[in-house]
Protein backbone atom coordinates (compact mmCIF):
# COMPACT_ATOMS: atom_id res chain seq x y z
CA UNK A 1 0.00 0.00 0.00
CA UNK A 2 1.36 3.45 -1.05
CA UNK A 3 2.55 5.77 1.93
CA UNK A 4 2.88 9.45 2.41
CA UNK A 5 0.53 12.43 1.76
CA UNK A 6 -0.54 11.31 -1.95
CA UNK A 7 -2.10 7.76 -0.80
CA UNK A 8 -5.01 7.32 -1.62
CA UNK A 9 -5.47 5.19 1.23
CA UNK A 10 -3.25 4.68 4.44
CA UNK A 11 -4.09 2.70 8.05
CA UNK A 12 -4.12 4.64 10.97
CA UNK A 13 -5.17 3.88 14.81
CA UNK A 14 -9.09 5.25 15.46
CA UNK A 15 -7.56 7.65 18.60
CA UNK A 16 -5.82 9.40 15.32
CA UNK A 17 -9.20 10.19 13.62
CA UNK A 18 -11.93 12.44 13.91
CA UNK A 19 -15.29 12.23 12.80
CA UNK A 20 -16.23 14.65 9.66
CA UNK A 21 -19.66 16.62 10.04
CA UNK A 22 -21.83 16.20 6.50
CA UNK A 23 -21.71 19.87 6.27
CA UNK A 24 -18.08 19.97 6.03
CA UNK A 25 -16.69 19.46 2.24
CA UNK A 26 -13.73 17.07 2.41
CA UNK A 27 -11.58 20.17 0.69
CA UNK A 28 -12.36 22.40 3.26
CA UNK A 29 -11.42 19.72 6.13
CA UNK A 30 -8.66 19.11 4.77
CA UNK A 31 -6.84 22.25 5.66
CA UNK A 32 -8.17 21.96 9.50
CA UNK A 33 -5.34 19.83 11.03
CA UNK A 34 -2.45 22.29 9.77
CA UNK A 35 -4.51 25.60 10.68
CA UNK A 36 -5.99 23.73 13.84
CA UNK A 37 -2.65 21.76 15.36
CA UNK A 38 -0.33 25.11 15.14
CA UNK A 39 -2.75 27.17 17.03
CA UNK A 40 -3.29 24.37 19.95
CA UNK A 41 0.53 23.42 19.87
CA UNK A 42 1.11 27.19 20.10
CA UNK A 43 -1.15 27.46 22.74
CA UNK A 44 -0.36 24.74 24.79
CA UNK A 45 3.34 25.50 24.67
CA UNK A 46 2.50 28.21 27.30
CA UNK A 47 0.73 25.78 29.23
CA UNK A 48 -2.68 28.10 29.94
CA UNK A 49 -5.26 28.06 32.79
CA UNK A 50 -8.33 28.90 32.87
CA UNK A 51 -9.21 32.66 32.96
CA UNK A 52 -5.58 33.78 32.05
CA UNK A 53 -5.10 36.37 29.41
CA UNK A 54 -4.25 35.42 25.66
CA UNK A 55 -2.72 37.88 23.09
CA UNK A 56 -3.52 36.57 19.49
CA UNK A 57 -1.73 38.43 16.57
CA UNK A 58 -3.67 38.41 13.30
CA UNK A 59 -6.19 37.16 15.09
CA UNK A 60 -8.34 37.35 11.30
CA UNK A 61 -5.76 35.32 9.56
CA UNK A 62 -6.03 31.39 9.35
CA UNK A 63 -4.14 30.48 12.26
CA UNK A 64 -4.73 33.23 14.50
CA UNK A 65 -9.14 32.80 14.11
CA UNK A 66 -8.42 28.80 15.20
CA UNK A 67 -6.30 30.24 18.10
CA UNK A 68 -9.15 32.87 19.12
CA UNK A 69 -11.87 29.70 19.02
CA UNK A 70 -9.54 27.16 20.76
CA UNK A 71 -8.10 29.97 23.57
CA UNK A 72 -11.98 30.88 24.51
CA UNK A 73 -12.43 27.19 24.50
CA UNK A 74 -9.83 26.60 27.24
CA UNK A 75 -11.71 29.54 28.92
CA UNK A 76 -9.14 31.82 28.59
CA UNK A 77 -9.54 35.78 28.19
CA UNK A 78 -8.73 35.99 24.15
CA UNK A 79 -7.82 39.48 22.80
CA UNK A 80 -7.06 39.39 19.14
CA UNK A 81 -4.80 41.63 16.94
CA UNK A 82 -6.56 42.77 13.53
CA UNK A 83 -6.15 45.34 11.46
CA UNK A 84 -8.77 47.93 11.54
CA UNK A 85 -10.49 46.22 8.30
CA UNK A 86 -10.54 42.40 9.83
CA UNK A 87 -11.81 43.71 13.29
CA UNK A 88 -15.38 43.34 13.03
CA UNK A 89 -14.72 39.72 11.65
CA UNK A 90 -12.90 39.01 14.13
CA UNK A 91 -15.73 40.38 16.70
CA UNK A 92 -18.27 38.39 14.56
CA UNK A 93 -17.11 35.06 13.74
CA UNK A 94 -14.16 34.51 16.48
CA UNK A 95 -15.97 35.60 19.25
CA UNK A 96 -12.82 37.56 21.26
CA UNK A 97 -13.57 39.37 24.29
CA UNK A 98 -11.57 42.10 22.98
CA UNK A 99 -9.96 43.66 19.96
CA UNK A 100 -6.80 45.70 19.45
CA UNK A 101 -6.13 47.27 16.17
CA UNK A 102 -3.48 47.77 14.62
CA UNK A 103 -2.56 51.40 13.05
CA UNK A 104 -0.61 51.80 9.70
CA UNK A 105 0.19 55.28 10.56
CA UNK A 106 2.72 53.89 13.85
Amino acid sequence: MPQGTYAQAVAVEEPHLALLPAAVPLDTAGGLPLVGLTAWQALMAGQPVEGQRVLVFAASGGVGHMAVQLAKALGLFTVGVAGPKNTVRVEMRCGRHGPVLCSTSN
